[in-house]
């Protein structure tokens, strides 16, 4: 009697009763709107660029791989777009205004970043993993989702920002 209990069970397992995660930053999909506070004491929306080919970056300042991206975004990305309609929106994930500010000024970043010390705006794109880059159509939806960060990345990014801007110029 026992064994034939035990077949039992194993044969059909109970089904799962936890809900299903919010499925988050999937490409083919609307970027999650928010609003995000920048070191410069401004404030961007994601929809005040609607129009403009996006990459939204997360990074954290502890990170070496996102401070090698974060070092080379200025001329491989930032210098080369500058007269399109792309705009770059870089993110920190988790740490204070101080830190971000240190860590900006010791690299030389000259680009505005943004500061999400709570992480709410990175949990509606992703919940693990830095860096994080995502490529957002001029109509808002999500072209291009890639964790890491190297020379094949960097190339990707940039085909893929290109060929979204020849889409819309």
């Amino acid at each position: 009697m026992k064994i034939g209990t035990v077949v039992e069970f194993a044969a059909f397992p109970k089904r799962s009763r936890r809900k299903r995660k919010p499925r988050r930053g999937r490409v083919g999909e609307e970027a999650p709107h928010f609003t995000v506070g920048m070191l410069d004491d401004t404030a961007i929306t994601l929809s005040d660029l609607q129009g403009n080919v996006v990459l939204l970056t997360f990074f954290s300042t502890w990170c070496p791989t996102c401070r090698k991206q974060m070092q080379q975004m200025q001329t491989q990305i930032v210098d080369r777009f500058a007269d399109r309609k792309f705009r770059f929106l870089p993110i920190n994930r988790g740490e204070t205004q101080q830190t971000v500010q240190e860590f900006c000024r010791e690299l030389g970043i000259a680009f505005s970043v943004g500061l999400d010390p709570d992480m709410s705006i990175y949990s509606l794109y992703a919940t693990r993993y830095v860096p994080r880059n995502f490529i957002i159509s001029p109509n808002g939806k999500i072209l291009l989702s890639e964790t890491d960060y190297d020379a094949t990345i960097q190339r990707l990014l940039i085909e893929q920002i290109e060929q979204a801007l020849q889409t819309t110029e």
